[in-house]
């Protein structure tokens, strides 16, 4: 017979769904579940040590730069 009792019955199991769903972004449980997925399935393979140590020409000298002055000078008002 016709009727809006299943449309009723679809609509709350709808609700409680997506109610669920809503609280689990809010407690984060998702983005761990993905963070999770990520790392077992498509971890990447550790850099190798040699690439980790080695930076740019640029980076290198600007480092060096930075290393000669005397920390008194990043610490002073005077800039």
């Amino acid at each position: 017979e016709p009727g809006i009792g299943f449309y009723v019955v679809c609509m709350a199991a709808q609700g409680v769904f997506f109610f669920g769903i809503a609280l689990l972004m809010d407690f984060h449980v998702l983005d761990h579940i993905w963070y999770l997925f990520n790392f077992c399935c498509w971890s990447d393979p550790k850099p190798k040590p040699e690439d980790v140590d080695r930076f740019d020409d640029d980076v290198e000298k600007e480092r060096e730069r930075i290393l000669r002055r005397p920390p008194q000078y990043y610490t002073s008002k005077g800039l």
